[in-house]
């Protein structure tokens, strides 16, 4: 019997991701489908300005794991070149949002909007169960439990029960005040209580908060326990929660110290990672948290220090590690039975993955994007052509093309902002969205005119 297999690296993609299919469909007809088989639309809206937003999204979509949302809802995707787009974007959208995810009910009622795009699929599945409970009114039941808590913080059964019905209505269970009052309930027996512990690491409190300290530190070997009986995917989860809502805290209070505590977290949790890749993971938490913040002088110094780490990342070695990664996929599908197809004497075996080349040349996109929109000294600015040059041999992504082409217009290179612009906008014509073509077309001729750009 012959095995082949078939490898593909998610870098842009069709309508029809993996084996999550979206329907093609107008929104009245996919709304008049949902009324007939009580479900939701969703509608993924697709960026008219950020083509590395869209193709974010499209890697998120393509994974098997998001098959899920097939039976939850009815999946279409709008994009800027739909007679839809404007009206639904006007109609749904809050102001200067351009992009996201839209759930309708039957009726053509917002039901729930996301403004994300990721690579993560289970990000998409939480918010439509989120949407879902929205909907068919799941939170009633929680909106009295939590009012009952706020009454009595010290009643250690309504904790627990509010606990219990987030984690079965597929709430994300990290409800930051609840750990500290479930904390604070059960003073007398958490230090030798293996099971309040485990509750406690599931509720995912905030870093440096009251129920933080009495998980890590009144008992550390009991924590030490309960924390390796979770199953690996289970704390890398609750590790990237942890910091998630603790960088939220750090943005929103424009905490530094809690800033560096959560970046250091961070990087604590690379336990396989080298000491230049735990470092990286803490320098690309500070830059978030000094982006956000508006500390420019700052977020350049981390963004600097970020790209070191960029650079010295080799075509070949990233290419051996997606090798190495899609061998890992192979042998599970194999095992599992998983996405094989038998042809005769021979099984085929589809594997899909994200590139490592893509995710890298997207975080140094990012940076560069953010150097032109500072329009910072002639140095930085200068320092950024280098980054995207070196972000190209990893990949050349239209999206990245077409920041380099701006960088070089604004140091008045002008020829070869143009020969870089008419690349990025024949990939970004022949890709399978053809979105972002029109647009870089349009920035083209601005550049052969020698008329200053619009963006």
């Amino acid at each position: 019997m012959r095995l082949i297999y078939i490898a593909g690296l998610l870098l842009l993609c069709s309508k029809s991701f993996g084996q999550l299919h979206f329907a093609h469909l107008t929104m009245h007809t996919a709304c008049q489908q949902a009324a007939a088989e009580n479900k939701l639309v969703m509608i993924v809206i697709h960026s008219k300005t950020c083509e590395q937003c869209n193709e974010v999204a499209n890697a998120g979509l393509q994974t098997a794991a998001a098959s899920q949302l097939q039976g939850l809802v009815i999946p279409i995707i709008i994009t800027p070149d739909s007679t839809e787009y404007s009206t639904i974007v006007s109609r749904y959208l809050p102001a200067q949002r351009s992009f996201g995810v839209l759930y309708l009910n039957g009726r053509q009622e917002l039901v729930h909007f996301w403004n994300k795009s990721t690579t993560d699929p289970k990000a998409y599945i939480d918010e439509t169960w989120l949407a879902i409970r929205k909907q068919n009114g799941g939170l009633n039941q929680l909106d009295q439990l939590s009012k009952k808590l706020a009454a009595a913080p010290a009643d250690d059964s309504t904790a627990v029960k509010l606990y219990q019905l987030r984690a079965t209505l597929h709430l994300d269970t990290a409800n930051r005040r609840m750990a500290d009052e479930y904390a604070r309930a059960v003073v007398p027996a958490w230090k030798d209580s293996f099971a309040i512990i485990s509750t406690l690491i599931q509720l995912r409190p905030t870093l440096g908060s009251f129920a933080d300290s009495v998980m890590r530190q009144v008992n550390p070997k009991i924590f030490w326990q309960a924390w390796q009986r979770l199953p690996l995917p289970m704390r890398n989860t609750i590790n990237a929660e942890i910091i998630s809502h603790t960088m939220s805290k750090a943005i929103s209070t424009k905490d530094k110290y809690l800033a560096d505590r959560c970046a250091r977290f961070a990087a604590s949790t690379k336990i396989a990672g080298s000491t230049d890749s735990r470092q990286h993971t803490y320098t690309m938490v500070m830059a978030q948290f000094t982006k956000q913040t508006g500390d420019t002088t700052a977020y350049l110094q981390h963004m600097k220090a970020a790209m070191n780490f960029y650079l010295r990342m080799k075509p070949d070695s990233l290419a051996a590690v997606d090798k190495k990664m899609m061998d890992s996929v192979l042998t599970k599908r194999l095992k599992d039975k998983a996405n094989i197809t038998r042809h005769g004497d021979t099984l085929q075996v589809s594997v899909k993955q994200v590139s490592q080349g893509f995710l890298h040349a997207s975080s140094i996109e990012r940076f560069c994007s953010d150097v032109y929109a500072m329009r910072p000294h002639s140095e930085q600015s200068e320092m950024a052509i280098g980054w995207a040059e070196h972000g190209l041999k990893l990949m050349s992504s239209p999206t990245l093309l077409h920041t380099y082409a701006k960088l070089l217009y604004m140091h008045g290179r002008q020829q070869e902002a143009i020969a870089a612009q008419k690349k990025a906008t024949e990939i970004a014509m022949n890709s399978s969205s053809k979105m972002a073509g029109p647009r870089y077309s349009s920035i083209l001729h601005d550049m052969q005119a020698g008329r200053p750009l619009q963006e």
